[in-house]
C-alpha cells in the first residue's frame, strides 16, 4: 500500500510537474501572440497612415486637374475671342481696301490745279490718310479739299 501510494504520488508529482510546463509553455505561447498582435496593430497602423496620405494626394491631384481644366476652358474662350476679333479685323482691312479702291477710282473724276500745272488722274495717287499726293514731279503733296473743287 505504501507503494502505491508513493507511486500514485509520483504520478501526482509527475502529473503537477507536466502541467507546470504546459502553462509554460502556454505563457510563452500567449506572450508571442501578445508581441505578434503589437506588430500587426503597427503594421495596420503604419498603413492606414499611407492610406490616410495617398487619398490626400488624390484630393490635391484632383483639384490640380480642376484648375488646369478651368485654365484650359478659359484658354479656350480667349482663343475664341481672339479668332473673333482677328476676323473683324481682316473684314475691317478689306473693308479699308474696298473704300481706298473707290477712292483711287473716284480721284479720277478730279483735275487738281496747282500753280499753272492741271495734274490728271494718273499724276495722282490717294495715301493711306486721305491725302491725295502728286506722282511726279512735285515733292510737296497736294491735298485735295471738297470745298475747292471745281472753283479755279
Amino acid at each position: 500500500m505504501i507503494h502505491r501510494i508513493q507511486e500514485e504520488t509520483r504520478e501526482a508529482v509527475e502529473g503537477i510537474e507536466k502541467g507546470a510546463r504546459d502553462v509554460e509553455a502556454e505563457r510563452e505561447l500567449v506572450a508571442n501572440a501578445g508581441s505578434s498582435l503589437k506588430e500587426i496593430v503597427s503594421i495596420v497602423n503604419t498603413v492606414t497612415d499611407m492610406i490616410s496620405s495617398i487619398a490626400a494626394a488624390n484630393s490635391e491631384q484632383a483639384k490640380a486637374s480642376e484648375d488646369i481644366s478651368r485654365n484650359i476652358v478659359g484658354i479656350a474662350a480667349v482663343t475664341n475671342e481672339n479668332t473673333k476679333a482677328i476676323d473683324q479685323i481682316s473684314r475691317s482691312a478689306d473693308q479699308v481696301a474696298q473704300i481706298t479702291a473707290n477712292l483711287q477710282g473716284m480721284v479720277g473724276n478730279f483735275t487738281l490745279r496747282s500753280g499753272e500745272a492741271e495734274h490728271h488722274r494718273s499724276d495722282v495717287v490717294v495715301q493711306p490718310n486721305g491725302t491725295l499726293v502728286k506722282r511726279f514731279g512735285s515733292d510737296r503733296p497736294t491735298q485735295y479739299h471738297p470745298e475747292q473743287n471745281g472753283k479755279g
